[in-house]
């Protein structure tokens, strides 16, 4: 059966008198404080973790310890050995560097040495040539080439010029360059005859093969 409006009334009264407004005052006043103090420290924590997050790092303070022991190690581990890779690729560089920069200075005279060795073969040739002059004519301009000469090479062994080694010797395709075979009694097979062009070397580097004639050993005697 409905309530009657007196009823609803009677029901009114009664929760008025049961709930005073003071209380209902404070109730509403902390909410209102409450909600206030939430927005508040989601507003700070919003301004300051970047700051903080920032300051950690630039510090170098230790993760919060919320991570454990093995996380921060896994964190670590691949950071250490990207580390010691690029220590190790770094190391190559330096020692591949200081290589070139020593053969650099080693050979920086190759250019000069190439240009000075044909002066010393035309003085060579001069020499070979006063085999058919009568001596007496030539004697004192013999003997300037010479003296020039000894000079010239003497200068070129200063900075490492060496002549190779050919004449009698075994046929070495690194060292020499054939210019010719001939059937040869006395010198044996694939042994050199004789020297066309001599060949030098630099700090024990080949610039120049030598050109020789390598024999064919003693045909004949078969």
């Amino acid at each position: 059966m409905p309530d009657s409006p007196s009823d609803n009334a009677t029901r009114r009264k009664r929760i008025t008198v049961d709930i005073p407004d003071e209380l209902l005052s404070e109730a509403e006043r902390s909410v209102d404080r409450i909600a206030h103090e939430s927005r508040q420290g989601d507003a700070e924590q919003a301004n300051s973790s970047p700051v903080s997050a920032r300051s950690t790092i630039a510090s170098g303070v230790p993760p919060p310890p919320s991570m454990s022991e093995g996380a921060i190690r896994n964190a670590v581990d691949p950071l250490k050995e990207q580390l010691l890779r690029t220590a190790a690729d770094f190391d190559n560089f330096r020692k591949r560097a200081a290589k070139d920069r020593d053969d650099a200075i080693r050979y920086s005279n190759e250019r000069l040495i190439k240009e000075l060795l044909p002066i010393y073969d035309n003085l060579e040739r001069a020499l070979t040539a006063r085999q058919g002059l009568p001596t007496n004519d030539v004697g004192a301009i013999i003997e300037g080439v010479e003296l020039v000469k000894r000079n010239l090479f003497d200068c070129l062994k200063k900075f490492g010029v060496e002549e190779v080694p050919a004449e009698g010797l075994l046929f070495d395709p690194n060292l020499h360059e054939a210019m010719g075979n001939e059937i040869s009694q006395s010198v044996p097979e694939q042994h050199i005859i004789r020297v066309c062009q001599p060949g030098y070397l630099l700090n024990r580097r080949l610039i120049r093969p030598a050109l020789v004639v390598v024999s064919q050993g003693d045909k004949t005697s078969t």
